[in-house]
């Protein structure tokens, strides 16, 4: 919460740390996430392209590296990367999230909803993989689909409020108000995704 609250400061502190162990993984992962945060999007994708050369390979880096491509709007670079990373280190958890992400942002939706969906199913809780695959249904003319794939997740995981959360939002943008109060009301019971769900609830 204090580095959510003080970003900056966080950097800063980030920043000392990797200037003491330039080595030190997480905390250039961190760095290079609150710079996304904060839309600095080419000064994250360069905190981790100036990695040293003994953690250039480190799997976390390179996944987050192909993101921070992702996030640039660079897809042809964030897909020959994935593809290279997937000589060098074999098949990774992120990889075909990432693959259909960028097919979705490409507009080939035939070649992302499989992916999504094979990703979805593997890791059920990933937000990323929920709002990737529901968001691809949308933009492929597939509303319906895409709020039966809401409903049925959202009520497979009923214990995630951040879930359920995700799940009212699509049905609010769906034009479902009054369905989306169960999932909101939900995510308003967790501490975390109260304030959050109210605001969509009042």
């Amino acid at each position: 919460h204090e580095a959510s609250q003080n970003p900056i400061g966080a950097r800063q502190e980030l920043g000392e740390s990797m200037r003491l162990d330039p080595r030190f993984v997480l905390a250039r992962l961190d760095m290079a996430q609150s710079l996304l945060k904060s839309n600095s999007r080419r000064s994250a994708l360069d905190i981790l392209i100036e990695a040293p050369d003994e953690i250039k390979n480190h799997p976390q880096l390179v996944s987050g590296k192909i993101w921070a491509l992702i996030a640039l709007g660079d897809y042809n670079d964030a897909m020959n990367e994935l593809t290279s990373a997937r000589t060098t280190l074999g098949e990774r958890r992120d990889f075909r999230l990432q693959e259909g992400v960028i097919n979705a942002a490409r507009g080939d939706h035939a070649k992302a909803l499989p992916l999504l969906r094979s990703s979805l199913d593997a890791n059920p809780l990933d937000l990323r993989a929920f709002n990737a695959l529901v968001a691809s249904q949308v933009s492929a003319k597939q509303v319906d689909r895409a709020l039966e794939t809401v409903r049925q997740h959202a009520n497979s995981h009923r214990d995630s409020a951040a879930l359920q959360l995700s799940a009212g939002t699509w049905l609010v943008r769906g034009g479902k108000v009054d369905e989306a109060r169960t999932y909101l009301e939900r995510a308003a019971a967790d501490g975390q995704t109260e304030s959050q769900a109210q605001l969509l609830l009042s």
